[in-house]
Parts: C-alpha cells; sequence; structure tokens
C-alpha cells in the first residue's frame, strides 16, 4: 500500500498550472483522435470525474514515465497521457489516462485487455 504522503512528495515536481489547462490539452488529443465520438461523451466523462473528486478542489500531476518504464510504451503507441486528480481533502486520486495506438500495430497482442476501439 502506498501512503498518499509519500505519492504527492513525488508528484509535486510534475503539477500542472490549471484545471483549465489540463481540460483544454485532453479535450485536444481527443478531439483529435475520436472526433465526434469523443464530443459525445466529453460532457458526461468530466461529470463523472468531477462528482468523484470535484475537480475544482483538486492540484492535477502529470507523470511522464522514461520510455523504459512506461506500461504504455509498447511498440506502435503515437502518444499517451496521464493525469492524477488528487482532492487532499476527500482524500481521492482519480488516474486519467488515455494513449493513441498505430493501425499498424492494433493487431498485436496488447499487454492487457481492451474493450474500446483502437484508432
Amino acid at each position: 500500500m502506498h501512503h498518499l504522503n509519500q505519492t504527492t512528495i513525488f508528484l509535486k515536481q510534475s503539477k500542472e498550472p490549471s484545471l483549465q489547462w489540463v481540460m483544454n490539452s485532453i479535450h485536444a488529443n481527443l478531439s483529435a483522435l475520436a472526433g465526434d465520438q469523443y464530443q459525445a461523451i466529453r460532457q458526461p466523462l468530466w461529470s463523472a470525474v468531477d462528482d468523484e473528486v470535484i475537480l475544482s478542489e483538486c492540484d492535477i500531476y502529470s507523470y511522464n514515465p522514461d520510455l523504459s518504464c512506461d506500461p504504455f510504451g509498447e511498440p506502435g503507441c503515437l502518444w499517451s497521457f496521464n493525469y492524477f486528480f488528487y482532492n487532499k481533502k476527500l482524500k481521492r486520486i482519480v488516474f486519467f489516462t488515455s494513449r493513441a495506438v498505430n493501425s499498424l500495430y492494433a493487431g498485436e497482442t496488447l499487454p492487457f485487455s481492451m474493450e474500446d476501439e483502437v484508432y
């Protein structure tokens, strides 16, 4: 088990400037990848995250692993992002991650079961 105080020490070096900046970054990536499909789930997605951690009360951190230890760093990964939304008062963390995989690699076995489409 990891204690949250230890985790926040690690994450302080990657604190994001604002909620709006992170939402814009995620929106840009997912809109480019999924277009109208993302637009259809955008509001319910952010509402669900807000219900869990109250976004306006969160500190947000990015996780940018080096390629040797990135769990999503397999061949064909075009890009990925990883954000932690941390509400200290509620003692809750939401880990929000996404990645794009080159369609040439989509037929290869992935390291975990995926229920969504690979673009």
